[in-house]
């Protein structure tokens, strides 16, 4: 499961593009211990309540014994609760953010991350920036990240490496759209009234495209 409809459909539609050619090996070679794979592809609209809702029904309704939880961060948290409540096994493929599986409070046996953490690219890639934004003298910047627990997290995180490796750093202003807004009109203006050298972002899909055509206007 995972998104397939609206600015973030990028999400779904890659991740069944990259899962479906496997399974297809997969079957061709005997299939699973001998079963064959029937995958079952279901949209939440970027709707935790709806993730939650839909991963319910997967196991309860259409027999699913694995679940391939494709989602973004908001409705990875909400999977992984049903996760908890049926013990059926699943994998997150796409979730970055860290706490899902390195908070003991969320473990849930049965459910596993064979994705990256966003921490792993916090520290990487605030290495990558410090030496970019030293050798173009980049001190100002503005973060520009989705008001969900990936954007949240991942930003403080990177933040965090960033002023270590570059202790002048100066944040000028931090923005928050909410994941799949249309519009970041009041977005751009803040960051533009901050006057910032350089900006850090974390949005994707769909909202990246949006937001750098709106903000070439």
């Amino acid at each position: 499961q995972s998104i397939f409809s609206g600015p973030i459909a990028l999400l779904g539609t890659s991740s069944r593009g990259g899962i479906q050619p496997e399974i297809d090996r997969i079957n061709a070679a005997g299939g699973l211990l001998g079963r064959q794979i029937q995958p079952i592809y279901r949209d939440s609209n970027g709707q935790p309540q709806e993730a939650a809702r839909v991963a319910r029904e997967l196991v309860n309704t259409d027999g699913c014994e694995i679940l391939l939880d494709a989602e973004a961060s908001s409705g990875a948290f909400a999977v992984q609760e049903v996760v908890r409540d049926l013990g059926v096994a699943c994998i997150h493929t796409n979730s970055e953010t860290s706490s899902l599986t390195a908070d003991p409070k969320l473990r849930v046996p049965t459910a596993f991350r064979v994705a990256r953490q966003g921490v792993h690219d916090a520290v990487a890639g605030s290495i990558y920036l410090s030496e970019y934004a030293n050798a173009k003298k980049l001190n100002k910047w503005a973060t520009c990240s989705p008001d969900y627990p990936y954007g949240r997290d991942t930003t403080a995180q990177y933040l965090q490496f960033f002023k270590q490796f570059k202790p002048d750093l100066e944040v000028t202003a931090e923005a928050w759209p909410k994941l799949g807004q249309p519009d970041f009109t009041e977005v751009i203006t803040k960051l533009i009234q901050a006057k910032p050298q350089a900006l850090f972002t974390l949005l994707y899909a769909g909202d990246l495209s949006a937001f750098v055509n709106q903000g070439n206007v």
